[in-house]
C-alpha cells in the first residue's frame, strides 16, 4: 500500500464484492474495512495536496512591462567629451599651426621653438584684438 496501487487494488475488488449479491457477509465485512482505509488514505492524500499546492513554477512576469522599466542617463562618451572640449578651445588648430610651423622652420629645439609660439599667442590674446 505504500505505493498507492495496494490502496486502488483494494478499492476495485471491495467495489466488486460489493456489487456481487452471492459473497458471504465476512467476505464483505473484510472488503467494506478495505473500501473504508482506501478512502481514508484517499482523503488523507488528497488533503496533503490541496493544503500543500507545489511551488515548483516562478510566478509569471508582469504584464506591463513598462512597470518594470525606468529612464537612465546614458553615460559621457569620453572620447567625444574630449574632442567637444578641443574644439571649443581651438586646441586642434593650435597645433595644426604649431606642426606646420615646426616643419616650415625646422628649428634645432622644436621644444623651445613650441614654447616661444605658445608664448606669442599668449601675448597676442592678452594685448587684445590685433588692429590693423
Amino acid at each position: 500500500m505504500a505505493d498507492g496501487q495496494g490502496s486502488a487494488g483494494d478499492l476495485e475488488h471491495a467495489q466488486a464484492s460489493q456489487e456481487d449479491p452471492n459473497n458471504n457477509s465476512a467476505a464483505a465485512n473484510v472488503d467494506q474495512e478495505a473500501l473504508q482505509t482506501a478512502k481514508s488514505e484517499l482523503q488523507q492524500k488528497m488533503a496533503e495536496v490541496t493544503d500543500n499546492p507545489p511551488t515548483e513554477q516562478p510566478p509569471p512576469p508582469s504584464v506591463n512591462a513598462a512597470d518594470d522599466m525606468y529612464y537612465m542617463e546614458p553615460a559621457p562618451d569620453p572620447f567625444n567629451k574630449a574632442i567637444t572640449y578641443l574644439e571649443q578651445h581651438n586646441i586642434l588648430q593650435i597645433f595644426q599651426n604649431m606642426t606646420a610651423n615646426i616643419i616650415y622652420q625646422k628649428p634645432e629645439n622644436p621644444v623651445e621653438f613650441m614654447i616661444s609660439e605658445i608664448a606669442e599667442m599668449k601675448k597676442q590674446r592678452d594685448s587684445g584684438p590685433a588692429k590693423k
